[in-house]
């Protein structure tokens, strides 16, 4: 089981939309690489991973908590 997995069972009590909480993992993991994470491109080049994540829904579909 995997830190997304378990985060979303431990947040299964929610009414917020599954999806919500699955971006929001994988937010917290962005934030905790920071910028440890890259891939070599050129000779003196890295590229960086960017997330912009925006949960978007419908008034009162619960999109506080996550």
């Amino acid at each position: 089981m995997n830190f997304i997995e378990r985060f979303l069972d431990w947040t299964s009590f929610a009414e917020s939309p599954e999806s919500y909480f699955r971006w929001a993992a994988i937010s917290a993991i962005g934030a905790v690489l920071r910028d440890n994470v890259y891939h070599e491109w050129g000779v003196k080049s890295r590229l960086y991973p960017n997330l912009f994540i925006l949960n978007v829904g419908p008034p009162a579909i619960g999109k506080q908590l996550p």
